[in-house]
């Protein structure tokens, strides 16, 4: 109703308008409102666990007061809590932070630069709770071919880029790949899928293209070469985007083509799928959603068409996602890996705030539940430096909580440093379930 009343007041007031200038601005406004309405659309056919606008916008309110009531409850939170990108005490914007390969320090560019928490305030994505497929290119050396990722169009190579392993898409011609797979049928009905990527190319080129594409079992390599997949997550030039089945060309805000038209930053994508239920992101802007995917995806290529030169990095795969609040009821605690963190040290992923969000509304409508937040690290690294490094991890992550306006006393923190892995620690993937933090009712 909301949205419907908005559209209204919108033409009421555009027929006023008079000048070709201003007609053209008022456009990209209505546009803007059209594409929110259908936005929530979507989200009310969504499932249980998903977060609608609206939702968001309302408890956004309720946050900055309960945070300002929990800082002076508290006067240490907030202090020792360190996010990636920011300096809390101070508030000012870092330029480097260090990417979250194991648990090694390597230093280098933050995903979003100056992203911070509270840019991220409104971010309800939540990655699937069972990692598919994960990339680590640490241990390759420049110029080799990515170990993981097949190449069935162009060439992409490994390249050290600030001090950190990435892998980097030439320009000049079109560029094809593909996670390595046992089977093309390795999406459930239910998954989600992250990376990062930095334009690296001080003039911009018209026409320029990079895609993640999604396919029906089955699709032979030359199909999927040549071809732009049952659907697609399309962003051409910086400005606009493709997410579903057809071409729309959505005009991105401002704000967020400021940012793509600046080389050297770090963006993060991140994209759920269920059925045909769709969002898509792009830092931490929601720039698409649908209802009318087609089923049985299983399968996806990533592609270039060379005009500009692009680097990728922290490439993940995720299936699942269950209504996080009943997991917790039923089976005592949640697991979870969208919190993620800079290697090796506490800092606290701008990204992280999708997850982090989920927790809070679940505290938040649920006053009598009590959590031990557990922090796990994978075994890189002395057992005594990943047994500190965790109990630190569980902390910034009760701190954040508690900043938000959660009670300090309905939380504690502990860290489980490398014990009890869930899953092998010799495959980047093994690695990545291990690196968690889990929430145990009390």
């Amino acid at each position: 109703m909301r949205s419907l009343f908005l559209l209204l007041c919108l033409s009421l007031i555009g027929a006023a308008i008079s000048s070709p200038a201003d007609a053209q601005l008022w456009n990209r406004v209505k546009n803007e409102v059209r594409n929110r309405a259908q936005n929530h659309v979507v989200n009310d056919a969504g499932d249980a666990t998903d977060k609608a606008i609206d939702q968001m916008e309302d408890t956004v309110a309720n946050r900055m007061i309960k945070g300002r009531q929990g800082q002076a409850d508290d006067p240490s939170v907030g202090k020792s809590t360190s996010v990636a990108g920011s300096s809390k005490a101070a508030g000012t914007a870092s330029s480097t932070a260090t990417t979250r390969e194991g648990n090694a320090v390597t230093v280098g560019s933050s995903v979003s630069d100056a992203a911070t928490t509270e840019s991220y305030k409104n971010y309800d994505f939540v990655p699937g709770d069972h990692i598919i497929f994960e990339t680590d290119f640490s241990n390759q050396r420049d110029a080799e071919l990515p170990a993981r990722l097949g190449l069935l169009d162009g060439s992409a190579e490994i390249q050290t880029f600030r001090n950190s392993k990435v892998l980097h898409l030439g320009k000049g011609s079109r560029i094809c790949m593909v996670p390595v797979m046992d089977s093309d049928r390795y999406l459930p009905d239910q998954f989600t899928v992250e990376f990062d990527f930095l334009y690296n190319d001080p003039n911009p080129a018209s026409f320029n293209r990079i895609s993640v594409d999604f396919y029906k079992p089955d699709r032979n390599s030359y199909y999927i070469k040549n071809n732009g997949g049952d659907f697609h997550f399309l962003l051409y030039e910086a400005e606009q985007l493709d997410f579903g089945p057809s071409i729309s060309g959505k005009e991105l805000s401002d704000a967020l083509v400021t940012g793509l038209k600046s080389p050297g930053k770090w963006h993060h994508i991140a994209i759920y799928v269920h059925n045909q239920i769709g969002k898509a992101y792009i830092d931490q802007y929601r720039v698409g959603a649908t209802n009318v995917l087609p089923k049985g995806i299983t399968q996806l290529a990533i592609r270039s068409n060379g005009r500009m030169e692009y680097m990728i990095k922290n490439f993940r795969l995720a299936g699942g996602g269950s209504d996080a609040y009943h997991k917790i009821m039923t089976s005592g605690k949640l697991v979870t890996h969208g919190i993620h963190f800079a290697s090796g040290k506490v800092d606290i992923l701008p990204e992280s705030m999708g997850t982090i969000n989920k927790l809070y509304d679940i505290l938040d409508h649920h006053p009598d539940l009590k959590l031990e937040i557990e922090g796990y690290t994978d075994n890189d690294g002395s057992p005594e430096s990943n047994m500190k490094l965790s109990q630190q991890r569980a902390e910034a992550v009760k701190g954040q909580l508690v900043s938000m306006g959660i009670d300090t006393a309905r939380l504690a923190a502990k860290g489980m440093g490398e014990n009890f892995p869930v899953s092998d620690n010799d495959t980047p993937e093994g690695k990545a379930r291990n690196r968690r933090v889990e929430f145990v009712r009390q």
